[in-house]
C-alpha cells in the first residue's frame, strides 16, 4: 500500500522520539513530491530501522511474518502500512507486532477496509478490527479512522489506527494457539482470496 501523504503526516510527529523501528513490508513513500523507498529516510533520522518482506526489496530481511520473529520489546514503533492483508494467517502477524513493540511504543496500522481494494490481498478488515485488537492485546487506541487512499472514494477505503502498548499483556493472548487466534479474529476480517 505504501506511505502516502496522509499517513506520513500522522506518522511524522512520532519519529522524534523513535530510536528503533520495525516495518512490515518494504515500504515506499508515495508522496505528492514523488515515490521513493522509505528506509533511507528513517535511517537519515538516526533511527535503527529494520524492514521485513519476503521479496527482500530495499534492504528488507527475508522473513515470513507468520513465523515467530523472535523480537521481544525491541521497537519504539512497529508499522503495518498495508502488509498484513498479504499474509495467509493473520493472528501470528499481529502477535509478532505485539511482541516486537516496547511498552510505551506505538503500533501503526493501515489496512484495506472490507469490500474495498479488490484483488489486493487475502484479507480486508472490518471497522471493528482495531477495537477488537486493542482489547485482545491491551492497547490504548490513540487515533483511528478511515481514509480514501489516493482519493479513490469508490473502492480505495483504508482503515487506520495508532495503538499504544501500555503494558506487557498478561491476557490470554500469550497462551492461545495460532488456530484459536485465527478463530477469534475471523469475525473482524473478510477473506477475499482462497
Amino acid at each position: 500500500m505504501g506511505i502516502i501523504d496522509h499517513t506520513f503526516d500522522i506518522l511524522k510527529p512520532y519519529l522524534d522520539d523513535c530510536n528503533d523501528m520495525l516495518e512490515l513490508g518494504c515500504q515506499e513513500f508515495m508522496l505528492s513530491d514523488g515515490i521513493r523507498p522509505a528506509k533511507p529516510y528513517f535511517e537519515s533520522l538516526g533511527i535503527n530501522h529494520i524492514s521485513i518482506d519476503l521479496e527482500e526489496c530495499f534492504g528488507a530481511l527475508k522473513i515470513d511474518l507468520t513465523e515467530d520473529l523472535n523480537f521481544r520489546n525491541d521497537f519504539d514503533i512497529v508499522t503495518n502500512f498495508g502488509t498484513s492483508e498479504h499474509c495467509m494467517k493473520q493472528y501470528p502477524v499481529f502477535l509478532n507486532m505485539h511482541k516486537a513493540c516496547r511498552v510505551g511504543g506505538y503500533l501503526f496500522n493501515w489496512v484495506p477496509k472490507v469490500d474495498n481494494w479488490p484483488e489486493h490481498g487475502y484479507y480486508t478488515y472490518r471497522p471493528t478490527f482495531f477495537e477488537f485488537l486493542s482489547n485482545m492485546f491491551g492497547y490504548s487506541i490513540v487515533l483511528s479512522g478511515e481514509t480514501a487512499t489516493c482519493n479513490n472514494t469508490i473502492d480505495g477505503w483504508t482503515l487506520y489506527a495508532i495503538m499504544q502498548k501500555t503494558s506487557e499483556s498478561t491476557r490470554p493472548v500469550n497462551y492461545i494457539t495460532n488456530d484459536e487466534g485465527e478463530y477469534l479474529m475471523a469475525e473482524h476480517l473478510k477473506r477475499d482470496k482462497k
